[in-house]
């Protein structure tokens, strides 16, 4: 995939090898001025459009090629869409040239929604295909260019952590004057860049966009700058989105957000949990004036919530209403979800009865939150009423509800309660999801009923229903356990073709468990499943040939480490020897 990036940036970018766009600069004043790093991109503008540069040739392009039929009708969406799905996941056709030419020889004529259908199929597993996909269509003579599909294949590089190459596609499309990128193209950067730990690189990237913009439009630049502010805070960079901010008020930008920016750091100041840097910054607000807003008190009703301290979160609730604001929905959820936490239900239904007189109103994560605290003290009955209060009033309980029930079952080992209500919601037709089927395949493997466990996973396989690592991890070792190994190994086969990696324990454990019962063959195969797992992040010990070649080699590490020990130690023996009897020859003398 390297290789591939490195050849095309050399190709579509004039001979440049390598971008590390945006440029981080020093911290010596942070963000000093709010510079744009514009003068250090331009360089990329003077590089030739992707669209005007013809593709070198390739050696191996004609004996990587595999026969393909034309299609004679190209206007046949689905029929070319076959096409090219075929081609791109085809592993006997190499990216670059040789899937350009393969693309060429169908005689298929791209258009927008041909290439939007290829990405919202392929999403990030093809990257280095879907460019040279992309590359292709645009230099097709009558392609009609499309900022939507432009936007996905950026989309596409981001999220595989392609940069670079998604920075030479925005650098190319500017210097052609074409529609776009537009705000969504950077909000994709600066979401991505935070989220891989580079907060700096996420402004630089909002101070390029803010630049090269043609229309500087300050309500666009508002939205981009609170998406930026929020990215950073997400992912826990509170303090360089606060330097930021106050840097940028300084200068007299921004300055219509403080009460929006203030309450999104006040909300990342809670997600670490940071109560101090809280209260400084509602004391920074205070002196402001800034704290007559509902946004803001509410944030904060949530976050002492989220910090399991309701108590604060209430006395900020009746202030909030002193001082003549109306708590919304959100704050009057979060302090229902507190008191359900807590046990405290009786509160959490007068807040309940308030919700119902104002003018939001309750909603489903209201009830769901209710329900869950019912179902944590072990209220059954009182969980049910909570769901048929909510039906009665217009909303239908999820799925999400249900399985508090199922958490509360499969805690207290209920197996006929859980499967009355597991039979009930698929006549009602509810869909599982992930954590119903957990729970479900959890409780029946700790309560060894076989019979069930057999007919719910063959139900939960035709509904598509997955499950996680720790509940197949339950389930095969299960399995095992009954010698159902048939069962096991198909489980097991399962997870690898789902790209899951099997835990180390649950792999030896079974290879043992098959080696026992004379199943070496078996075992032999499911060995060479696993030879392409170079490690497991449980042990430092290897997968490949059952754990028994690493065995070997630690164990002659162990004993060529203990040989050279041995060597060492008689070695300053005789040292020490041969110096004493000098010493004492010496004093002889």
């Amino acid at each position: 995939m390297a290789e591939l990036m490195n050849s095309l940036l050399k190709r579509y970018c004039g001979g440049i090898s390598s971008l590390s766009v945006p440029t981080v600069w020093t911290n010596d004043k942070l963000f000093s001025n709010c510079r744009s790093f514009y003068h250090i991109t331009r360089l990329f503008f003077h590089t030739s459009p992707v669209s005007s540069l013809p593709p070198p040739p390739d050696s191996n392009a004609e004996t990587s090629l595999i026969p393909l039929k034309l299609n004679p009708n190209s206007n046949f969406i689905h029929n070319d869409f076959t096409a090219i799905s075929d081609l791109v996941s085809n592993s006997l056709v190499t990216s670059g040239r040789a899937l350009e030419l393969a693309l060429d020889g169908t005689g298929i004529g791209p258009t927008p929604s041909l290439l939007q259908q290829a990405f919202d199929n392929f999403g990030t597993k093809y990257c280095d295909r879907l460019l040279n996909l992309f590359l292709w269509a645009e230099r097709k003579p009558g392609y009609c260019d499309s900022v939507s599909v432009f936007n996905s294949m950026v989309n596409v590089l981001v999220n595989s952590r392609q940069f670079e190459m998604a920075w030479c596609l925005i650098f190319s499309r500017l210097k052609r004057k074409i529609e776009g990128p537009y705000m969504d193209v950077y909000v994709i950067l600066i979401r991505q860049y935070a989220r891989t730990g580079s907060p700096f690189f996420a402004i630089r990237t909002f101070e390029f966009a803010c630049t090269s913009m043609l229309t500087h439009d300050a309500v666009l630049e508002d939205d981009l700058f609170v998406t930026l502010v929020e990215s950073l805070c997400k992912k826990g960079y509170v303090h360089v989105a606060s330097q930021y901010f106050e840097q940028r008020r300084e200068l007299g930008l921004n300055c219509g957000l403080p009460v929006r920016i203030y309450s999104i750091l006040l909300h990342g100041w809670f997600l670490l949990k940071d109560i101090e840097c809280v209260e400084k910054l509602w004391e920074k607000m205070k002196k402001e004036n800034l704290k007559h807003s509902v946004l803001a008190y509410g944030t904060l009703v949530n976050g002492y919530c989220h910090v399991d301290q309701v108590n604060v979160a209430l006395n900020f609730l009746g202030e909030m209403q002193r001082e003549g604001l109306k708590p919304n929905a959100i704050a009057y959820n979060a302090v229902i979800n507190g008191l359900a936490k807590e046990g405290r239900l009786k509160e959490a239904l007068g807040m309940l009865d308030r919700l119902l007189v104002s003018d939001s109103g309750p909603s489903n994560s209201t009830y769901d939150s209710l329900v869950k605290g019912f179902c944590k003290v072990g209220d059954v009955p009182g969980a049910n009423k909570i769901v048929k209060m909510m039906i009665n009033r217009g909303f239908v309980p999820t799925i999400m509800t249900y399985n508090y029930f199922f958490r509360h079952f499969s805690r207290l080992g209920k197996t006929e309660e859980a499967m009355s209500l597991y039979i009930k919601l698929i006549e009602l037709g509810y869909i599982p999801d992930s954590v119903t089927c957990d729970l479900l395949i959890r409780l029946l493997c700790e309560q060894e009923r076989l019979d069930l466990v057999i007919q719910v996973r063959k139900e939960m396989r035709a509904r598509e229903c997955e499950l996680g690592l720790s509940s197949w991890t339950a389930l095969i070792h299960f399995l095992c356990k009954m010698h159902r190994f048939e069962d096991a190994i198909q489980e097991f086969k399962e997870i690898r073709e789902k790209g899951i990696i099997p835990l180390y324990p649950m792999f030896t454990e079974m290879i043992d468990e098959l080696k026992a019962e004379g199943m070496n063959k078996i075992a032999e195969k499911l060995c060479d499943m696993m030879d392409s797992v170079p490690y497991s992040m449980m042990s430092a010990r290897m997968y490949g040939r059952c754990g028994s070649e690493a065995a070997k080699r630690k164990t002659s590490i162990l004993q060529k480490a203990k040989h050279m020990s041995d060597i060492l130690k008689s070695h300053k023996e005789r040292e020490f020897v041969t110096r004493g009897s000098r010493q004492r020859i010496s004093k002889a003398g």
